[in-house]
């Protein structure tokens, strides 16, 4: 469980595909979020719309923010509970993610 993580994603997207996340917070409900993925698509327009959803399923209690164009950063507020998320699936080709 951590408190706040970065998901960088780097490279486009060669094919078609979904890119889905899943998020747990401690002893709460684990949420997948899955987002829409077309081939071509650069990491900076997937990262925004991966924050979206990700703000639409976890917030106001967790803040969703971009960086850097390819950065997603989740944080927690003090009254929160650490979390873990991980990728579900593979990616599209030509896509990578890390956590930092």
């Amino acid at each position: 469980m951590v408190a706040s993580v970065t998901t960088v994603l780097t490279g486009t997207a060669t094919t078609s595909g979904d890119l889905e996340l899943v998020f747990t917070p401690q002893g709460g409900e684990t949420v997948e979020i899955r987002t829409p993925v077309a081939a071509s698509a650069r990491p900076g327009a997937v990262a925004r719309k991966l924050a979206a959803a990700l703000s639409h399923a976890i917030a106001p209690d967790y803040a969703v923010t971009v960086s850097d164009d390819e950065r997603i950063s989740i944080a927690y507020g003090k009254n929160q509970r650490p979390f873990r998320v991980k990728l579900a699936a593979e990616l599209p080709r030509g896509m990578s993610a890390r956590f930092d």
